[in-house]
């Protein structure tokens, strides 16, 4: 009994740290994306985030547009990778643009899982964001979400 209710309390406080983790990487997300583009008489909205394998995607709008942002981890910092619209929904274009195809369809799966509740007239929000904007230089190929 003692070794049951002993794994039980490991198994709770593991799962319960790993929701720590996740929050802790959706609000540091969130902190990077505001610190770029929030504005005081225009504050942005971001959610859904999702993470896999020091990825993102997170959502976002502001002032009545809207879009998709990819951020990368490195170390402990998440960067913005690029911004684009419902390019960023597709496994294809997120192993096209370098993440690993594991990684790339995870992530995919977990935004539409994310995005499923939302509403019409946001995800219409979320699409209308049109191109690519690369926002910083590193291994992803911005010009392949466009495709």
């Amino acid at each position: 009994m003692k070794v049951s209710a002993t794994l039980l309390i490991v198994s709770l406080c593991l799962a319960t740290s790993a929701y720590a983790d996740e929050g802790s990487e959706v609000q540091a997300i969130t902190t990077t994306l505001k610190a770029t583009f929030d504005k005081p008489d225009s504050p942005l909205t971001v959610t859904p985030i999702v993470t896999v394998d020091g990825y993102a995607i997170a959502d976002w709008s502001q002032g009545g547009m809207g879009g998709r942002a990819l951020l990368r981890r490195t170390d402990a910092t998440w960067h913005i990778a690029l911004c684009s619209g419902d390019s960023l929904r597709s496994v294809a274009t997120l192993h096209r643009i370098g993440l690993p195809s594991d990684t790339a369809s995870e992530l995919a799966a977990k935004l539409a899982k994310a995005e499923d509740g939302l509403d019409k007239h946001r995800l219409a929000e979320l699409a209308g964001f049109s191109g690519v904007v690369a926002m910083d230089a590193g291994p992803l190929d911005a010009s392949a979400a466009a495709k």
